[in-house]
């Protein structure tokens, strides 16, 4: 159950509002999309994606892996 992986990929690219911040493991009802959801995590993130675009601003450091 839950949403479809399509839905996810659609947010992301219209950058939507659709997830629920949480604030240490508590709810803040304040929605989010999932590009300002990991601007706003503290942690060290590791990134796969084919979307150039989406990762701008997001990472420091960039690996380009290819066969």
């Amino acid at each position: 159950s839950g949403c479809p992986l399509v839905k996810h990929f659609q947010n992301i690219m219209a950058d939507a509002k659709e997830y629920e911040l949480d604030y240490n493991g508590s709810r803040t009802l304040f929605k989010v999309s999932l590009k300002e959801a990991l601007l706003k995590y503290e942690g060290a993130l590791i990134l796969v994606s084919h979307e150039e675009d989406f990762v701008e601003g997001l990472c420091n450091s960039v690996t380009l892996l290819r066969d």
